[in-house]
């Protein structure tokens, strides 16, 4: 029965183990100098977190827009603000005026936003961010 048990000669498993860790090396040190873009960026989960704290079932409630403010990440100043129906709600200080839709640290997200009681509007959640 020893004829028909697997067996693997040392040298293709050597070169086989030295591919594969060239590969993971190359792998490594690509990763290690990619920098930073706009998908690392901190607004994306900035404006869940914001939106989350800010939602009742899905459905934003102006009045919580102070709790969502506060769930900015630390070094970050922050406005929140809410458009529906021509109204309008806002938290946080004033963007700082070079803010715009295009720039990577403004998110706006469309929601529906309570507007009174049992009355629901289509609006936008907009997020700007800054340090």
């Amino acid at each position: 029965m020893r004829g028909t048990r697997g067996a693997v000669l040392p040298i293709p498993a050597l070169l086989a183990a030295a591919v594969v860790c060239l590969g993971l090396s190359l792998y490594a040190t690509t990763l290690h100098e990619r920098t930073p873009g706009q998908e690392r960026s901190v607004i994306r989960p900035a404006t869940a977190d914001a939106l989350e704290a800010a939602s009742g079932s899905g459905i934003v409630e102006p009045a919580r827009l102070d709790d969502a403010l506060a769930t900015i990440p630390g070094g970050y100043e922050a406005n929140l603000t809410v458009r529906a129906e021509g109204e309008r709600w806002s938290a946080g200080p004033a963007p700082p005026s070079e803010a715009s839709a295009d720039d990577p640290q403004t998110a706006i997200r469309v929601v529906t936003v309570r507007v009174g009681q049992g009355q629901f509007r289509p609006g936008e959640f907009e997020v700007v961010l800054w340090s």
